[in-house]
């Protein structure tokens, strides 16, 4: 049980990461230090993932979708809330 839960976190991992590294920006826990800001225009986007079990590599494309209701906002993760 513990052997293909490990290998489904690791295929997980490989998404994530790939995800990431394809984003030329930084959002949320994501930062790269040569993007240190949003790209609303690119990448305000869904990330849809598909694994290919031939290549046993995922497929990684965007989505539009709607955020007329929710406006987008910076995030300031520097500064601490305080309880």
């Amino acid at each position: 049980m513990f052997v293909r839960q490990l290998r489904n976190m690791i295929i997980y991992a490989l998404v994530i990461t790939k995800a990431a590294r394809m984003r030329d920006e930084s959002r949320g826990a994501h930062y790269k230090r040569e993007f240190p800001t949003r790209d609303d225009e690119r990448f305000m986007k869904i990330t849809i993932v598909e694994f290919d079990p031939a290549t046993e590599e995922p497929k990684i494309s965007y989505e539009e979708f709607d955020h007329s209701l929710v406006k987008p906002r910076a995030r300031n993760y520097a500064v601490a809330k305080k309880a």
